[in-house]
């Protein structure tokens, strides 16, 4: 069979405001945006025999302690707790063939980027679009999968809230950044403790400080320098866990970025810039005063 290469992207998030936490499991309800952007896994996907058995397959791309955090998942360690292995089992009832799915890791765990969710709900949407699953089965996979997941399906940019599995579409103009994914990796789950959020029945927030009508405004003909309104609330807790990620933010600022944030609840830094030019001259200014550090280039 002829497999398909797919690319499975990593998100940043445009702002990210943690609310109150809903009584019925202690969960906390967010809002923020998702974009996905170029810097990505790949998969790719082989139809087996019809009744056949399920393979996944890995090469890690990642280095130091990130290498070993993937290890521990993949095929080589424990695949049970691989996304892309769960998402083969949830969806096993659904299908006759079996699936080769083959990752390239890129995308670190404990960045901020999610890269796991994205690697299942990208195999996911192949799964809908060659089997005929319904929408509303793949969304209750998803979910079910993790809260992130949900986005992936669609992959396009999203406000997104509740616990992060609803979303609606969101204009975001072109844009051209710089990630730095420090070796840390921070558990999204110490995250939240820090968090001092009370337990409420209330329904999720849609709402997102910040964003303004001029904001969305700002957000869809790519002026970043217009967006500081928004922020991530992880920062504070997080910085206060890497005071070196706070001064780093500093630094983005000092070389020309338009926006600086944290990703997620981190450890990824981004800065945004206005073009493909000032995209290199900024690399080359934080390369200089952080040659310690990993950067990358990405677009969306």
């Amino acid at each position: 069979m002829t497999p398909r290469v797919l690319e499975s992207p990593a998100k940043i998030n445009l702002g990210l405001q943690v609310h109150h936490r809903r009584a019925a499991d202690g969960y906390h309800f967010l809002t923020s945006i998702f974009v996905p952007i170029s810097f990505h896994d790949t998969l790719t996907i082989t139809p087996g025999p019809a009744s056949g058995t399920d393979r996944f397959t890995s090469t890690n791309h990642l280095i130091g302690d990130q290498f070993d955090q993937f290890e521990a998942v993949s095929e080589r360690g424990d695949p049970s707790r691989n996304l892309i292995w769960r998402a083969l089992e949830f969806t096993r009832p659904l299908r006759q063939a079996g699936l080769h799915v083959h990752l390239e890791k890129r995308i670190p765990a404990g960045g901020g980027l999610g890269g796991g969710s994205s690697n299942a709900g990208v195999l996911l949407r192949y799964i809908g679009q060659t089997v005929g699953v319904p929408t509303q089965t793949l969304q209750t996979l998803a979910v079910r999968l993790g809260a992130d997941v949900p986005f992936f399906l669609t992959g396009r940019p999203a406000l997104v809230y509740g616990i992060g599995e609803l979303q609606e579409d969101i204009s975001i103009g072109p844009g051209y950044g710089v990630l730095c994914i420090p070796p840390q990796s921070i558990i999204t789950a110490v995250a939240y403790s820090h968090m001092k959020r009370t337990l409420q029945g209330a329904p999720p927030p849609k709402s997102l400080s910040g964003l303004t009508a001029g904001v969305r405004a700002a957000l869809t003909h790519s002026e970043w320098k217009q967006i500081g309104a928004i922020r991530n609330d992880f920062e504070g807790p997080v910085f206060e866990m890497f005071p070196f990620l706070g001064e780093l933010k500093s630094a983005f600022y000092e070389c020309g970025a338009d926006y600086a944030s944290l990703s997620g609840s981190g450890s990824t830094m981004y800065a945004l810039v206005k073009d493909e030019e000032k995209q290199k001259l900024f690399l080359e200014q934080v390369q200089r005063r952080f040659s310690e550090l990993p950067f990358r280039t990405f677009r969306f």
